[in-house]
């Protein structure tokens, strides 16, 4: 079954509810189709973090369940939405790191008084 995001305008007809059923069986198929690429693609971008590329996987298949409602099932695939969505992720991440100043480990910041 391919899967593709469909963006729709703010006039167009609502769309179908869909059930959790449904939304967890879609997240299931994207995770058996697309984790081992998507975790492998996700380890380049984090420069071999694993532990960051679980997350980033992890994150991006939660936002497709999120978003399982906007998610066309009938047409093309859904894996470059769900490489941009890590690729954005990875720089968003990597921007806060830079924004942060570093942490400092020293016990002592200030000076102890005189005599203890």
């Amino acid at each position: 079954m391919a899967l593709r995001l469909v963006r729709k305008n703010k006039q167009s007809t609502p769309e179908p509810a869909h059930t959790r059923s449904q939304d967890e069986d879609l997240v299931k198929e994207l995770y058996d189709q697309h984790s081992a690429a998507l975790f492998a693609y996700s380890l380049r971008l984090t420069s071999g973090d694993r532990h960051w590329a679980e997350d980033i996987v992890q994150e991006v298949l939660l936002r497709a369940w999120r978003n399982a409602g906007k998610l066309d099932v009938t047409t093309s695939s859904l894996r470059p939405w769900l490489f941009t969505v890590a690729r954005r992720m990875v720089i968003d991440g990597q921007r806060r790191r830079k924004a942060r100043p570093p942490r400092s480990y020293h016990r002592n910041v200030l000076p102890r008084p005189h005599g203890q």
